[in-house]
């Protein structure tokens, strides 16, 4: 891997792809760099990781929410 520069957008991308898939080197190879270079960004970023966690249970809860409102809509 060369000595690829991420800017401000890609890293914050980078953040959230790895907060979608918890894997650092996968993030590492779609943006070129090593996967210690996510882990360093990730780490950095910590804020911003926690609110992309936060918004993400927010959502699973959302989904939940609405399927058992629909439960009894459904047909089995």
């Amino acid at each position: 891997m060369g000595n690829k520069k991420l800017n401000e957008q890609e890293k914050l991308q980078a953040v959230v792809d790895y907060a979608e898939c918890r894997n650092y080197r996968e993030v590492a190879r779609k943006y070129g760099v090593t996967d210690n270079t996510i882990r360093r960004i990730v780490e950095a970023n910590a804020d911003f990781f926690e609110n992309v966690e936060k918004e993400k249970e927010l959502a699973a809860e959302d989904v939940l929410t609405h399927m058992s409102k629909q439960l009894g809509k459904v047909n089995l």
